[in-house]
């Protein structure tokens, strides 16, 4: 089995996963040091040779240590065969149940279903019943230009677009407090008109949490009209690939259908700064997010499946438990 070791504490951690296919931004230190501040304790563990790195969360409940560990495990692009990829994820776990005992592990990879990593993982754990994420997300591709990027959307949000323009908006990007109010007043109100529980990381503790682990890499834009924001969102920038976080648009921002301006704004100047791809953040098909979907899928980026979530536990029975548990408050594990 193979062996893993923990990383020493002057690792330039970020620069091991970008050397690993299907790097994320959910394994980078900025990440690790923001979900710190909610409890969580980042462990990170090596293969030598760059074969494998994982950054796992950690929190201690009710005698079980909780392992999650989104966008792990990675493996280099020489790890081919399934046969590897499996004994790879059972040294981890072996790894995580030697040092922490009780253990119940949550994986969520990048890996394409098919792919040796996430046959290995699945040769290794099992799948939850209930998931935090569809394990589909859509990809914008940020190398064409801005009429090139227009082009690719679907009709309906080219036309969308037309009519954003009929009103142009002043846009203003950065990561200070009048910024982040301004989100979070947005999404308030959006919460509040859709009747739905403001999501925990669009909370303002959170989004001031994200601008400042993250630093530069942090981008909220805001669409003002009249010198008041009517839409706005964020996203994260790890290495050559962003991520949209959270978006939100007030009642005006909607007559003008300035969402749609948004995210071509949001793209057009992640673009300038040298960002390859914009990753909109998950696509949940199902009727109660089908129109986030298909809002989403308009921009004309690839979809981009994942093997999606696997877990395992140290002891019979704690993945039912999990599972239980998850059922009754999914936002528990965050991001």
């Amino acid at each position: 089995m193979t062996a893993w070791r923990r990383a020493g504490p002057g690792t330039d951690w970020d620069a091991v996963v970008q050397r690993h296919a299907g790097a994320s931004l959910f394994q980078s230190a900025a990440w690790a040091a923001h979900r710190g501040e909610h409890g969580w304790q980042a462990e990170r563990f090596v293969v030598d040779g760059d074969l494998a790195a994982a950054q796992v969360l950690l929190r201690r409940r009710l005698g079980v240590t909780l392992a999650w560990a989104p966008g792990a495990p990675l493996a280099s692009g020489s790890v081919a065969d399934a046969a590897l990829a499996a004994d790879l994820v059972r040294g981890l776990l072996t790894a995580l149940r030697e040092r922490y005992g009780r253990v119940y592990v949550r994986f969520d990879p990048t890996a394409p279903p098919g792919s040796a990593l996430a046959t290995g993982v699945a040769r290794a754990c099992c799948r939850p019943l209930v998931r935090l994420n569809s394990g589909l997300t859509v990809v914008v591709d940020l190398t064409a230009d801005a009429d090139a990027l227009t082009a690719r959307m679907s009709k309906h949000h080219r036309y969308e677009l037309k009519r954003a323009s009929a009103s142009p908006l002043r846009w203003t990007a950065g990561r200070d407090a009048e910024h982040i109010e301004a989100l979070v007043a947005l999404h308030g109100t959006m919460t509040r008109r859709k009747r739905i529980p403001t999501a925990p990381q669009a909370e303002r503790g959170a989004l001031a949490s994200l601008c400042r682990h993250f630093g530069d890499g942090a981008v909220v834009l805001i669409g003002w009209a009249d010198g008041v924001p009517i839409t706005a969102c964020f996203a994260l920038v790890f290495g050559d690939r962003a991520f949209f976080h959270t978006a939100a648009t007030g009642p005006d921002g909607l007559r003008r259908a300035a969402s749609y301006a948004a995210v071509r704004e949001l793209a057009l100047a992640l673009a300038r700064r040298g960002v390859t791809e914009l990753d909109l953040g998950g696509l949940d098909p199902s009727a109660r997010m089908a129109g986030v979907a298909r809002f989403k899928e308009g921009f004309g980026g690839r979809l981009e499946r994942r093997t999606g979530e696997w877990h395992w536990g140290s002891l019979p029975g704690l993945v039912l438990i999990a599972d239980a548990a998850l059922a009754v408050r999914r936002g528990a594990l965050g991001a």
